[in-house]
């Protein structure tokens, strides 16, 4: 099913290709549902992700995420550190780092304190 991110009355929310509400406007923000179908969202300063039908994925629990370029990866930003999460909301790397960058597809490069690893 296709899901739109519309915003009515400064709230936003997720209607259906049917133009019903598959998620009430309650939130402060949702973004596109990118190419694995989620999409992240904000609640109360904080930042989450959705699924598709409106499921919450990740809790509103990061000052920030992001898409990686890999799509079914996260970057996560927590008291001005970075980490990497995957679709489900495991840490991959924890919000510990001042950069991440992906170095190939199935590894990352993080920086910390002048160092590289």
């Amino acid at each position: 099913q296709i899901a739109l991110p519309v915003k009515e009355s400064g709230k936003w929310g997720l209607i259906g290709e049917n133009g019903q509400w598959i998620l009430p406007p309650t939130y402060a923000f949702i973004s596109d549902f990118n190419e694995a179908g989620m999409a992240i969202f904000k609640e109360n300063g904080r930042s989450g992700l959705l699924g598709r039908q409106g499921q919450v994925l990740i809790p509103a629990q990061y000052d920030k995420l992001e898409f990686f370029p890999q799509q079914q990866r996260i970057a996560a930003w927590q008291n001005g550190l970075i980490g990497l999460l995957d679709a489900q909301g495991k840490a991959l790397i924890p919000p510990t780092y001042q950069a991440i960058s992906s170095y190939s597809p199935q590894a990352f490069l993080v920086y910390q304190q002048e160092k590289y690893g």
